[in-house]
């Protein structure tokens, strides 16, 4: 861009220029050179600005570049420092324009990086930086997420329902955003302060509780203009906001320090007009559907980090048209908006953004759900994030089949619940079920007819583009669904996954951390991505993901929280690009991805795939091993002194072991006979008829009992090693037991206690894999891959069996040096 085009764009009637050229010069503004170091304080070496621009109190300083260096940074910081010492409290806009493109580097009061304006791309009008002063609401994320805390309990104290709570400080927020721009007409006021509050203050002490009321539905009615369903929200707001008897019991001091609280505490910290902004709206919606979530069990409300996540795998930009078929709160629809709309924003200026911003809201993004509250939820939500939502449907998905073809989606975002009622799903997709699955409480396929439902609307819609002689689409599909949907637990979910390869691509299973929806539902979840209208190809690698950590963490009324390093840096942030990268570069890293070649039969989780990072393995994990097995021993009066003598510690170098699949090695695994606690007996630990009754527990070497060994039939032999399938607790049992439910028993020629706690270390590091819905099962206790040291002759190479036993390289495991390694440890040579 060159000079005339930055002029032109910004307002000639706001340039200033004193010397020659059309510079602007601080020398000539000060009268001399002597006069301006002295006002700034020091020598001065650049003093001739390109451009400036001022108009209420604003300037505007443009220096023009080819690049951008430090050396020019540094430049550009001196006309800072001379311009705010010859034009007192004026507010500077620093701009480096280069004049070879477009590109340039907005500064807001100081030319450095925490005052870097990274969102400001494309040079834009005067008004526009005159308004990035506007001070009447500034973003404050943890101001905002403390606050929301204590909103939630001052309406704990009002007597407001959980259940109710999101809806109603959501359209109590639309209230205080009208009554504001009120305020701001009458009085002049803009900035959120005591003074604005009183004023404020003033219109609600004359109002009554009803007049509240009132003003809200009010309030909603103007913002629903021209919406689809517009009687419906508004009947809806009305049967369950408005007219609960809990509301309505509120008195006008109630309302006002609840109005007031919001005002202050949250309105006032949110500009809702930036990118920032926006989000940390959703922060403060989605905390309290966390609320809603603790008294629902069944809620799985979508994490924003999540939605965020999932916008980011299926490329949602402002050129998409973006729907969610069961969107319940609005959560991806939001979230989705609000990526398009910062799209819209970046480089353009604010009234091509405007242009651009107007059309998301209109043509991109479309929701429908079913049940009432979510829908109300969802209808609040759009509002608050400035969309009238004139495209979220009230209805079932599988009644709204003209909708989608007619919103044409380029991706789809979604949770579908997990528990629907098989009647509400039609009969084309229950043709092949059970009759006990069709009369049955729960959807058996765990979610996954809702997909299958997309799918087949997207084909009969590309069927008919192609008759039509038009192109056809192929649609990015991101859905969360247990893991019961990916391991394909029944033979309903394995003929789902199949017919979904028909005509898809599963491009990426994600699995996420076990508590995702904490404090709500306590489903395990993964993400599925799929390319609707392209047929799996049976060459094809899906990626998988192992994404149990994000960086969260569960806090006591607070649900999961985000966790930040030392130097106030999110975790997640680099978390989530990590995930990112791994994703688009199809990275099979261990312990964290794999790429696998799979199809409709096949289990798609990470866990099934993934190699273990066994260069984590070290020392500490075996002493912990043999910590907690001498403090199991101790418990049962074996050792009553323990010292450590002599320490003679072996090193441990994983790089020199081999792989091994465990099933090659040990006997053919089984289930041990479970005994319930009401078939036994529990006795005194010194009783000479005790045995131990080992279960699932990961405490206590997985003794939860010790009982009595009287008539009973199933007793198994020591030395053996117990596995809990659903929990994946591994111990090594020197003595005689007895087993609850699901516990493996796995027996071999090489067990001892000291081989035993070295392989049930690594097996213990094998539990990542499992969780609820994916137990440590026989096969695929025998599937296992250990690494282990391998016996070497006196020059160090490896000796091979011929036979292949125990591999097919022909490696042999050591299992003298797995003992002796385990004895050389402090404790080791006392067990």
């Amino acid at each position: 861009m060159n000079r005339h085009e930055m002029i032109d764009r910004i307002g000639m009637e706001y340039l200033t220029t004193n010397i020659e050229a059309g510079e602007y010069s601080y020398v000539q503004e000060a009268s001399s050179k002597e006069k301006l170091e002295k006002a700034v304080g020091h020598a001065v070496k650049h003093f001739k600005l390109d451009i400036r621009f001022e108009n209420n109190n604003v300037a505007v300083l443009i220096e023009t570049k080819q690049s951008f260096t430090k050396a020019d940074e540094k430049q550009l910081a001196e006309y800072v420092e001379e311009e705010r010492a010859l034009h007192k409290g004026i507010k500077i806009i620093a701009i480096l324009a280069n004049t070879n493109n477009d590109k340039i580097k907005v500064w807001r009061y100081s030319v450095d990086d925490s005052h870097l304006l990274k969102e400001e791309t494309v040079l834009d009008t005067m008004e526009h930086y005159v308004k990035l002063f506007d001070t009447a609401r500034q973003n404050d994320k943890e101001r905002v997420m403390k606050n929301t805390y204590d909103l939630n309990e001052l309406l704990h104290k009002k007597d407001i329902d959980e259940k109710l709570r999101s809806q109603f400080v959501g359209t109590t927020l639309l209230y205080i955003k009208d009554k504001a721009k009120t305020v701001s007409a009458k009085t002049g006021l803009r900035k959120i302060d005591d003074t604005f509050k009183e004023k404020i203050d003033e219109l609600w002490s004359s109002l009554s509780a009803d007049e509240i009321r009132d003003g809200i539905k009010s309030t909603l009615n103007s913002l629903l203009d021209n919406s689809e369903n517009k009687t419906k929200k508004i009947e809806l707001l009305q049967k369950n906001v408005l007219n609960d008897q809990k509301v309505k019991k509120l008195k006008i001091k109630d309302w006002i320090e609840i109005l007031d609280t919001i005002l202050m505490d949250i309105y006032r910290y949110i500009d809702a007009d930036s990118s920032e902004g926006q989000d940390i709206l959703n922060l403060f919606f989605i905390a309290f559907n966390k609320y809603t979530g603790k008294a629902d069990k069944n809620q799985a409300f979508t994490p924003d980090h999540i939605t965020e996540f999932m916008c980011r795998i299926t490329d949602v930009d402002r050129t998409k048209v973006v729907l969610d078929g069961t969107c319940g709160s609005g959560s991806f629809l939001v979230q989705a908006m609000v990526k398009e709309i910062a799209d819209c924003r970046r480089d353009k200026t604010e009234k091509e953004a405007e242009e651009l911003i107007r059309q998301v809201k209109e043509k991109h993004i479309f929701g429908i759900e079913v049940e009432e509250k979510a829908y109300g939820l969802s209808t609040t939500n759009m509002l608050i994030h400035g969309d009238g939502n004139s495209n979220i449907k009230f209805g079932s998905i599988f009644d709204n089949k003209k909708f989608i073809m007619e919103a044409d989606p380029d991706i789809i975002l979604m949770n579908p619940p997990y528990n629907a009622k098989p009647i509400g799903i039609p009969s084309a997709y229950k043709s092949t079920w059970t009759a006990k699955a069709k009369d049955g409480k729960e959807d058996p396929t765990k979610g996954f007819v809702f997909v299958h439902f997309l799918s087949d609307v997207i084909k009969e819609l590309n069927d008919l583009k192609e008759k039509a002689g038009k192109p056809t689409k192929q649609v990015k599909l991101a859905v969360l669904l247990p893991v019961a949907s990916a391991i394909g637990t029944s033979d309903i979910i394995e003929k789902e996954k199949i017919a979904m390869l028909e005509n898809n691509t599963l491009e990426a299973v994600f699995t996420l951390p076990n508590e995702i929806f904490y404090p709500g539902a306590s489903a395990c979840a993964c993400c599925m991505l799929f390319t609707l209208g392209k047929p799996h190809s049976e060459e094809k690698e899906t990626f998988f993901g192992y994404c149990k950590d994000d960086g969260f963490k569960k806090k006591k009324n607070l649900g999961r929280v985000e966790q930040f390093n030392a130097d106030n840096e999110s975790l997640w942030k680099e978390i989530e690009k990590e995930w990112i990268y791994l994703f688009r570069n199809h990275k099979a890293e261990p312990g964290k991805s794999a790429t696998v070649v799979v199809s409709g039969e096949s289990e798609w989780l990470c866990e099934a795939y993934m190699n273990t990072n066994f260069s984590l393995i070290n020392a500490d994990m075996f002493q912990q091993s043999i910590n907690n097995y001498v403090a199991f021993l101790i418990k049962s009066g074996r050792f009553p002194i323990l010292t450590i003598e002599k320490i003679n510690q072996i090193k441990l170098d994983i790089n020199q072991f081999k792989y091994f699949r465990l099933g090659r090695l040990i006997d053919e695994p089984y289930k041990a006979h479970a005994y319930t606690k009401d078939e036994l007996e529990e006795i005194n630990n010194k009783d000479l008829s005790k045995i131990r009754y080992i279960t699932r527990t990961a405490d206590n070497n997985g003794c939860e009992l010790i009982v009595k060994n009287e008539a009973l039939s199933y007793v198994e032999e020591g030395n053996a090693i117990t596995i809990g399938d659903t929990t994946a607790t591994c111990f090594y049992q020197e003595e005689k037991f007895v087993t609850g439910d699901h516990m493996i028993v796995v027996r071999a020629n090489w067990l001892n206690t000291y081989t035993g706690l070295f392989i049930v270390t690594l097996l213990n590091n094998e539990q990542y894999r499992y969780s609820y819905g994916r137990a440590f099962l026989m096969d695929r206790v025998k599937e296992t891959v250990l690494k282990l040291p391998i016996c070497r002759n006196n020059d160090g190479l490896s000796i091979i069996d011929e036979a292949k036993r125990f591999s097919d390289e022909g490696f042999i495991p050591d299992w003298q040096f797995m003992e002796d390694y385990i004895k050389s440890l402090p404790y080791g040579d006392k067990i």
